[in-house]
């Protein structure tokens, strides 16, 4: 059974999970849009934000 797929903004500097978006949902520009509106103080701090891809039943991560 495959899980939903969803992607991730994950701030490595402060090592959690900011947002998670689902696919059939969110276009890739579209997240990105808004990891940059919502999460704006962790990128203006110098923090390292990366969108990462999953699904429920996924053990490793892909960074994009």
């Amino acid at each position: 059974m495959q899980g939903v797929p969803f992607k991730e903004i994950y701030c490595q500097d402060c090592k959690i999970i900011l947002a998670r978006y689902n696919e059939d949902y969110f276009s890739d520009s579209s997240v990105d849009e808004l990891s940059k509106l919502h999460y704006y103080y962790h990128i203006r701090e110098g923090h390292s934000i990366i969108v990462r891809k999953k699904t429920d039943n996924a053990k490793s991560l892909l960074v994009l």
